[in-house]
């Protein structure tokens, strides 16, 4: 019977101590799984966020992998497969699972191993408790037994880490075969994979492809792009530009610029700026990529021209002969039509040629069998600053990408300017006048006709009337004519209008006629008796013309005065009174430019009027006499009062800053003496004109009495 009890009660200790084990293996290998992988996943992401080269640091990393792995399996494995509970001690584990056996099970597997002796205690008690465990167990579920939630927990964490391993190794190769090796390996040389693969790539998103030493070549001043772009994704923050030329280091950081290719896609890619101006050695880094190769650039030597021969050939209708510019002058200077020959030779042979003329398209040009000359040539065809160069490519496709350019100055043929200087007004005249005309003409390059031209009555048809030009001048480029134009020959009556202007021309013959025209001028005829009551009219404007210069001639001399007596007084002049005397030099200024201006002065109006009494042939013996009398008078107060009186009064002024009240003085004395006489000659004046003014009124009066009397 206990025997039989026996079996039964070892069978269900072995089934728990096989559960236990079970328990204790699977926990014990999730701890070695979650020890080992994770600490390889943590070991190789920090040696590749680090990336330690350093073979020191890496061994000290492995060697503490490998001791947390083998203290992981003996703390968590080794030692809980190999401890071996005996019946008793697991009946003692059950009791502190499950209090309610009061350590009855414990008891019972003692007495089943010792058999219910009776030294022990009672067989029959023995018995008894054996029954009742053997009863107890039976109502237990042994798979409650043996607690599997914190198995189940490490056993999870196993599997998340085994799980993390496996997604990291999937999606990342080598990454992980990196890891793997440098952690085993840790005197190992193999490094990292790159995140950042820089290549560069030509504008036409075409890899740069070169065989070993091959250089890039450029032309010189050629400059040209390439693209940088990270084949694993984006670029990174920053991507530099390595260069070495002449042996100088040089680093900067690249540009970015968003591109869209040919897919349509935009893209974003670094800029290398090759500007092909020296030899150089460059390369572009970033991120954790330095690996790119360096590469050569080549700076070709342009084909250039070294020498230049240039000819000028005029139009022909200027008659001018070639010129010839100085060897290496391409800098150009002509008339608009000019003709342009060139001669150039290159310093090395070219395969092509062509001449570009600004605004213009190129124009081939045959090379010399050898390639190094040309010869060409062009017109100057427009007026203004424009250039030429010439566009040359050597026989390895290389071009002159900055070719010198040399200045083309085109010279327009204006058109000549003509002017008339006499008459400066439309004016009045008599049938039987003489009018003299001046005539200013010019012409850049020589003129070739001058002319007049005029219309009687607003006529259709226009008469021209050739002048001579000077014989003994070639070009004639300024040319001042004074003819006499008799009306008398042109058969007009009084009523009529004249209206004529001058013109000149030139010998251009590129285009339309160059004919310069003068300002028109109206000649009215009119009556002698209408003439002589203008002329007399204007004596009139004579008249108050003297009368406004007398306005400022006799404060001046007012002044004067009273500066002469201030230094009598107090024989000295104040400051204000040399401002006094500075305002007195300006009013005898005044006056003379009033009386003497050749434009519009008293003087030029009355030796105006005695010249068109004399050529509209008037005969009006006492206006002709008048007129010679005032000018007469003013010829000889410009001539022999006004000179005397600015140098004295220049003198006074400058003693006056000098401080020598004599001087000043003696000066000034002198002054009011000029100033005296000026002021009696134009109180002459004015009294002949007030006395001719009253008797020309009273002769109006008396005729108007006569016309009523003889309508009466």
């Amino acid at each position: 019977m206990i025997d039989a009890m026996s079996q039964t009660l070892r069978n269900q200790l072995r089934q728990i101590r096989r559960r236990v084990r079970l328990a204790v293996g699977l926990r014990g290998l999730s701890w070695v799984v979650v020890l080992v992988f994770g600490s390889a996943l943590a070991v190789g992401f920090l040696d590749w966020l680090i990336q330690w080269n350093d073979g020191g640091v890496r061994l000290l990393l492995s060697a503490s992998f490998a001791g947390l792995a083998v203290w992981g399996c003996w703390r968590f494995l080794i030692r809980g497969l190999f401890f071996q509970l005996t019946d008793v001690e697991l009946a003692h584990r059950i009791e502190d699972r499950y209090p309610q056996f009061q350590d009855r099970l414990s008891s019972t597997v003692q007495f089943v191993e010792g058999g219910c002796r009776p030294e022990v205690g009672s067989p029959d008690l023995q018995q008894h408790v054996i029954d009742e465990t053997l009863q107890s167990i039976e109502r237990v579920d042994l798979a409650d037994i043996v607690e599997l939630r914190g198995v189940l927990r490490i056993a999870s964490a196993a599997v998340v880490v085994c799980l993390a391993t496996a997604i990291v190794t999937t999606f990342n190769q080598p990454a992980a075969a990196t890891a793997v090796n440098r952690l085993v390996f840790p005197w190992s040389e193999r490094a990292w994979p790159k995140r950042t693969a820089l290549q560069l790539l030509d504008t036409d998103f075409v890899p740069l492809e070169l065989d070993a030493g091959e250089p890039i070549r450029l032309a010189f001043g050629d400059g040209r792009e390439y693209l940088v772009e990270n084949r694993k994704g984006a670029l990174p923050e920053t991507v530099l530009l390595q260069s070495l030329s002449e042996g100088e280091p040089h680093t900067r950081s690249l540009a970015r610029r968003r591109i869209r290719d040919e897919s349509g896609r935009t893209r974003e890619f670094a800029v290398v700026e090759l500007a092909g101006r020296r030899n150089e050695r460059f390369r572009v880094v970033g991120g954790d990529d330095d690996s790119m190769p360096w590469y050569s650039v080549e700076v070709i030597p342009p084909p250039l021209v070294d020498s230049l021969h240039v000819t000028l050939d005029p139009p022909d209708y200027l008659q001018q002969s070639s010129q010839e510019l100085l060897r290496g002058v391409g800098h150009i200077e002509g008339v608009v039509g000019t003709r342009v020959g060139v001669e150039a030779h290159f310093n090395k042979p070219v395969q092509s040629a062509e001449l570009r003329i600004k605004g213009r398209s190129g124009t081939p040009l045959d090379v010399s069998s050898d390639g190094t000359t040309i010869a060409t040539a062009f017109e100057i065809s427009e007026a203004g600053t424009s250039s030429y160069w010439f566009v040359l490519h050597d026989r390895d496709g290389f071009a002159n990408v900055e070719a010198p350019r040399y200045e083309i100055r085109g010279l327009p043929d204006r058109i000549p300017d003509v002017y008339l200087e006499r008459p400066a007004t439309d004016l009045r005249a008599t049938p039987k006048a003489a009018i003299g005309l001046r005539i200013v003409a010019r012409d850049d390059f020589g003129l070739s006709s001058l002319s007049l031209r005029f219309r009687i009555n607003e006529s259709e048809e226009e008469t021209v009337v050739d002048l001579e030009l000077p014989v003994d001048e070639s070009p004639v480029t300024e040319t001042v004519a004074t003819p006499v134009w008799k009306l008398a020959e042109l058969g007009l009556r009084p009523g009529m209008r004249l209206a004529f202007h001058a013109s000149g021309t030139d010998a251009f013959d590129l285009g339309g006629e160059h004919v310069g025209h003068s300002a028109t001028r109206i000649i009215s005829i009119v009556s002698e008796m209408d003439k002589i009551e203008e002329l007399t009219s204007r004596q009139i404007d004579v008249l108050e013309d003297l009368e406004r210069v007398r306005r400022v001639q006799n404060p001046a001399r007012k002044q004067t005065t009273e500066l002469k007596l201030q230094i009598a007084t107090v024989g000295r002049l104040r400051p204000e009174d040399v401002d006094s005397l500075n305002r007195v030099e300006m009013q005898q200024r005044q006056v003379q430019s009033r009386l003497f201006n050749p434009i519009d002065g008293t003087l030029s109006l009355l030796w105006n009027m005695r010249d068109e009494v004399t050529s509209n042939q008037l005969d009006a013996p006492a206006l002709t006499r008048r007129l010679d009398d005032l000018t007469q008078t003013l010829s000889d107060l410009r001539d022999d009062v006004l000179p005397p009186l600015q140098q004295d009064l220049t003198r006074a002024v400058k003693q006056a800053q000098t401080g020598s009240s004599r001087a000043v003085a003696d000066a000034l004395e002198l002054v009011g003496e000029h100033q005296q006489t000026v002021t009696d000659v134009l109180d002459a004046m004015q009294h002949t004109f007030t006395r001719w003014k009253r008797h020309s009124d009273l002769s109006e009066e008396l005729e108007r009495l006569a016309r009523g009397q003889k309508e009466i």
